[in-house]
């Protein structure tokens, strides 16, 4: 038999085999889809003979996103303090805590990552703006990227509150509150991430059918009473020590409440 053909056998061969195994892939694919879907559909089923009503159709996919390790960044906490008091910032460090002082107020930052800054009155004027758009563009030179969450008015004051987020990727305990009175932004306080980039490591999450049961769990155990789940929302969750690591997490909307819950085990954070 003469070489090309053999050749061609033989790539004949492999063709057909690579086509095996695509089909076979595809084929397992299709199960695991399946069984999800049967899962999710279970798990929806169980909520509703508790008195707990979701709709399937708005259950979002289950999250792949990895565990973030990240080390405390000073320069990030030097960039906000000239960002919001501007260039001629004095600096005093004690190691877990250190405060920043000139003409336009005082800010402490800690070591966890909180920060607190005060103005004087003439610092921060709102002049023809509006709050929002004052404390967007503030966030915007300090380099934080955040989304708007809600607004509350008490004694004379505005607070606007925003949440941080990571490569777009909400962050749901790293709130940053900001304070208006008298035209003015008086005090700002909230979590700062650092701005350094992560060290992935990725983890085995749990599925959004595990996590529906095991959350109908907590809530028999705990005697929180909801009758319907709005919405689930993947993000992080940031620990409050070094290294600091932001952990999968789900932001679980409910009729009466909200809850954090970690994407690893299901546990309520």
């Amino acid at each position: 038999m003469e070489w090309s053909k053999i050749k061609n056998i033989i790539l004949l061969i492999l063709l057909g085999l690579n086509l095996f195994l695509l089909i076979m892939v595809v084929s397992q694919e299709l199960q695991a889809h399946q069984f999800r879907q049967e899962a999710r559909a279970e798990a929806v089923a169980l909520l509703k003979r508790n008195g707990i009503t979701v709709d399937p159709d708005q259950l979002p996919a289950d999250t792949s996103l990895p565990t973030q390790v990240l080390e405390e960044d000073e320069a990030a906490t030097d960039t906000l303090a000239q960002a919001l008091l501007g260039e001629e910032t004095v600096q005093q460090s004690s190691g877990v805590r250190a405060v920043y002082t000139s003409p336009l107020g005082e800010m402490e930052a800690f070591s966890t990552g909180r920060f607190a800054v005060d103005f004087t009155a003439e610092a921060q004027p709102l002049k023809n703006a509006a709050p929002e758009e004052h404390a967007a563009d503030l966030l915007q030179r300090a380099g934080i990227q955040a989304e708007y969450l809600d607004s509350s008015t008490a004694e004379g004051g505005t607070q606007l509150t925003y949440r941080q987020r990571w490569s777009d990727t909400p962050v749901f305990n790293t709130q940053i509150v900001l304070t208006y009175e008298n035209g003015a932004l008086r005090h700002v306080e909230g979590v700062l991430l650092p701005a350094s980039d992560g060290v992935s490591r990725q983890e085995e999450t749990v599925t959004v059918a595990t996590l529906l049961v095991r959350f109908l769990s907590q809530r028999n155990e705990s005697g929180r009473m909801f009758s319907q789940i709005q919405s689930l929302v993947p993000g992080y969750h940031l620990s409050g020590t070094r290294p600091f690591t932001l952990t999968p997490a789900w932001y679980v909307t409910t009729d009466t409440g909200t809850y954090l819950l970690s994407a690893l085990d299901g546990s309520l954070l």
